[in-house]
């Protein structure tokens, strides 16, 4: 009874150091092995390793949904121009997550070469946009530019609306 009590105190204090991002991730894996869990029971036996595949899936779109609402973040620091907070945002954005998800799509499916060069090239150019906004708004924080920040933002969303369109219909 002891070890039971100990362990799920320590299951309480450790996801309570959690970003709100990792437990949205372990929430979205929690609910895809749930929903497959419940299928599996009514078809009989499945591969595991499809069942892997789906959490998987559903996890990475679990974080595409997060990257999405870290860019409408970016618009909402745009339009309030803090332009300081915008570039914080930037140095913090989670490239390494675009980067498991396009390499994950990369591998997802058995047409590798199609999928890879997407999805690398999706990754490319999401890195790619982030970094000239950045570099826009530094030029405009320090008054080297008056560029309007709002296009390279609306460059961003529709890269990011390209890459999350590579994820398979059946996470979305």
């Amino acid at each position: 009874m002891t070890g039971f009590i100990s362990s799920t105190v320590y299951a309480f204090d450790r996801s309570t150091t959690k970003c709100a991002a990792c437990s949205r991730r372990e929430a979205m894996r929690a609910v895809g092995m749930a929903v497959w869990g419940t299928v599996l029971a009514n078809i009989g036996d499945a591969p595991v390793l499809a069942v892997e595949e789906q959490a998987k899936g559903l996890e990475y779109y679990g974080i595409a949904l997060d990257i999405r609402q870290r860019i409408k973040e970016l618009h909402t620091l745009v339009e309030q121009d803090k332009l300081t907070e915008l570039r914080y945002e930037f140095r913090s954005f989670p490239l390494m997550e675009i980067r498991k998800v396009s390499y994950y799509l990369a591998n997802y499916t058995p047409e590798v070469g199609e999928k890879r060069s997407s999805a690398v090239k999706a990754y490319k150019v999401m890195t790619k946009s982030l970094e000239d906004l950045d570099h826009q708004a530094l030029l405009v924080s320090r008054k080297q530019s008056n560029s309007n920040i709002s296009d390279l933002l609306a460059k961003l969303d529709s890269n990011y609306d390209a890459f999350l369109n590579l994820i398979p219909n059946q996470f979305k």
